[in-house]
């Protein structure tokens, strides 16, 4: 994928915790990329009366500004914005792998993800890193007809605590 913008905009809205008089207020970031790569593999291994799936999805992501600005929306930070400052919470890889297990009516599966680290804001002046984050999530499905089912469905299996976001607009 390739996206070339030459006039990215950013609004400011009022769960964002913007002041009031930049409620609804249109910022513009000028140039930015975000190109990269996204695969998805999948293959089915089959055991007499169990099929087992096996996946594996993962992107590249890069995303910068293109051109240089003075920035006052939060978002993007308060400052100078340079070319190839991140655009921020867009993390360059992630990454799911999942595995399954099929027999009837019955399925479930495993997944385990991975977000790369990315930064709260473009502004290098106060910019803070959001590490990575690994996760185990877990479902659990029955059949009950053609169209009906029955599922569980549990993110975080091991409760790993990590940083989403340093702000928590919204």
């Amino acid at each position: 994928f390739w996206n070339d913008y030459k006039n990215i905009q950013g609004a400011c809205s009022f769960s964002e915790g913007c002041a009031p008089e930049d409620v609804d207020k249109v910022f513009n970031g000028g140039k930015a990329k975000v190109y990269g790569l996204e695969s998805n593999l999948h293959h089915k291994l089959v055991f007499s009366e169990f099929n087992v799936p096996l996946d594996l999805q993962y992107t590249y992501t890069r995303a910068s500004f293109d051109s240089e600005f003075s920035s006052s929306l939060a978002d993007w930070g308060k400052g100078q914005v340079h070319k190839g400052d991140p655009l921020p919470y867009i993390s360059r890889h992630l990454a799911t792998l999942g595995i399954g297990l099929e027999k009837g009516h019955f399925d479930g599966n495993l997944l385990w993800n991975l977000k790369g680290r990315s930064y709260d804001q473009a502004v290098a002046i106060e910019r803070e890193e959001i590490p990575d984050a690994r996760y185990l999530d877990a479902a659990l499905r029955y059949r009950v007809l053609e169209n009906w089912q029955v599922y569980v469905n549990t993110d975080n299996v091991l409760r790993e605590r990590t940083v989403v976001s340093y702000r928590p607009f919204g």
